[in-house]
């Protein structure tokens, strides 16, 4: 971002990344974590277990204090839009979406819906600085999906990119990582279409 001179849409990024290189704590409270999750993959004596537990509260409280921005960012999926046209008047566009936000918040929510001059992204997984508007956003997709948004389904159903395997893009449910979804030319071709073409956007950059 730096040598390209392109402003991150998270504008405070550039904050906790400054923090990170020059806040010791910040950055103690980083590398011990990472050193805990490694130690996790191996054995933890039972007598270590509770010590492991307050130290690892200490980390995260000391990450969360510089992270707390993070909640003033809405997530969203955008599912269809829809453009509204009367005479002698500006067109609007109406934006069918889930509020990822409030999922966690009550079980069943319902689609919502956002209207705006301005059209927006289409059957995809959106970060937005405010839920009224649906400007600005950053496309989220295709490295996260909403299966539900795709295959024209209720609410959400969000699963995150990790690897390729066989040609196919695989995908792991956010709730479930033994959950998989496999985006193939058959299976979503519209998403692989969307991951290659930021590929090439990349490697030729």
């Amino acid at each position: 971002f730096e040598l390209n001179e392109i402003e991150p849409f998270v504008e405070e990024f550039n904050v906790i990344k400054k923090e990170l290189y020059e806040n010791s704590e910040l950055l103690n409270a980083h590398l011990a974590l990472e050193e805990m999750k490694a130690n996790l993959n191996g054995t933890i004596a039972a007598e270590e277990i509770e010590s492991f537990c307050v130290q690892a509260e200490d980390h995260l409280c000391v990450l969360f204090s510089h992270i707390g921005f993070a909640a003033k960012y809405t997530m969203a999926t955008i599912k269809t839009i829809e453009l509204q046209k009367q005479r002698h008047e500006t067109p609007n566009y109406r934006h069918n979406l889930v509020i990822l936000n409030r999922l966690m918040e009550s079980i069943g929510v319902l689609d919502d819906v956002l209207v705006s001059e301005v059209y927006s992204a289409n059957n995809a997984v959106v970060l937005l600085n405010n839920e009224e508007e649906v400007h600005p956003y950053l496309n989220l997709s295709p490295f996260i999906i909403d299966e539900n948004a795709l295959s024209g389904q209720f609410n959400s159903k969000l699963f995150f990119f990790r690897y390729i395997e066989n040609g196919n893009l695989v995908y792991e449910l956010i709730e479930n990582r033994k959950d998989k979804l496999n985006v193939s030319e058959e299976a979503y071709p519209n998403v692989k279409e969307q991951y290659q073409a930021f590929k090439r956007q990349i490697v030729q950059a």
